[in-house]
């Protein structure tokens, strides 16, 4: 019998615990494309407000990383974890000319 591996990243699904919008609908349509042996989903398993979500990713989702690259498909992840991408939506650049 083979030894059970350990997943190769983890995805940050905090959002996941709110209404679907956009940013959960891409967060889903990503994760209907990854392979679930090489992933752990990462999440708080129930919403809450706003300021104490962003304490939890920045806090407990830092800690459920374990060292592996994490994904976060929503703007923002856990400022602790340095093997990380994070994904951007609706990012818009100005040039100001002086």
């Amino acid at each position: 019998m083979a030894a059970s591996r350990r997943p190769r990243y983890g995805v940050n699904t905090r959002i996941l615990s709110y209404p679907v919008t956009r940013g959960q609908r891409y967060l889903l349509e990503l994760l209907k494309r990854m392979r679930p042996d090489h992933m752990q989903q990462i999440g708080l398993g129930h919403p809450l407000s706003v300021v104490r979500a962003h304490l939890c990713e920045q806090t407990v989702l830092s800690l459920r990383t374990q060292g592996q690259l994490l994904r976060s498909p929503n703007n923002t992840g856990p400022l602790k974890v340095s093997r990380q991408v994070v994904t951007n939506h609706d990012l818009n650049t100005n040039r100001h000319v002086i």
